[in-house]
């Protein structure tokens, strides 16, 4: 079965959803997202100095805040970016962004298909998204690993672990070398 850029756990067979567990898992460990906390904390920053900017100006809507909020923590966390969309309208990742906060009735139409029929849904060849969003992300996640790659830079974020598994044909825990062989993971 053929999965796209974002095609769902749903959509993917058991053994490759076992597979891309089984390498992904460590990279979720709570120490890991413990270690993205000081990114967090930044975008925290910047949602202060958000609603004392807008609160001046009347009420706000919490589901447009929590979406930008959670937008600019995904782009520091995921991608080591520092995301815009609580400074910036026409921020791309913001925009990028609605089509997931706020999908259209022909996205749910094809979010059930790819759940509960994901032979129609590659039959017809059908995208979650639209072809700008995967086009840019297309684009942009291999810029930013070649650019991770070249620059020698690393961040405790989620394109960094990418990188290891990538790199050393899987990730295992550094950060407890206490660990016994049963916790620690190797991913071949």
């Amino acid at each position: 079965m053929k999965v796209g850029l974002f095609g769902s756990v749903f959509g993917v067979l058991l053994e490759r959803w076992k597979e891309s567990r089984s390498q992904l898992t460590p990279a979720l460990t709570s120490s890991r997202i413990k270690g993205m906390i000081p990114f967090m904390l930044e975008v925290s920053k910047d949602l202060k100095n958000y609603l004392d900017r807008e609160l001046s100006k009347g009420p706000l809507e919490a589901k447009d805040l929590a979406a930008r909020y959670t937008t600019d923590n995904l782009a520091s966390c995921e991608f080591g970016i520092h995301g815009r969309a609580l400074s910036d309208v026409d921020d791309t990742f913001r925009k990028l962004g609605k089509e997931i906060f706020d999908p259209s009735f022909l996205t749910n139409i094809k979010f059930v298909l790819q759940l509960y029929f994901p032979g129609i849904f590659n039959i017809l060849k059908l995208r979650m998204f639209s072809k700008k969003f995967h086009k840019f992300f297309k684009e942009f996640v291999p810029e930013a690993v070649s650019k991770r790659e070249t620059s020698g830079v690393t961040r405790n974020d989620f394109l960094q672990i990418l990188l290891q598994l990538k790199q050393k044909g899987g990730i295992y825990s550094e950060e407890n070398p206490n660990e016994n062989e049963n916790e620690r993971k190797f991913v071949c």
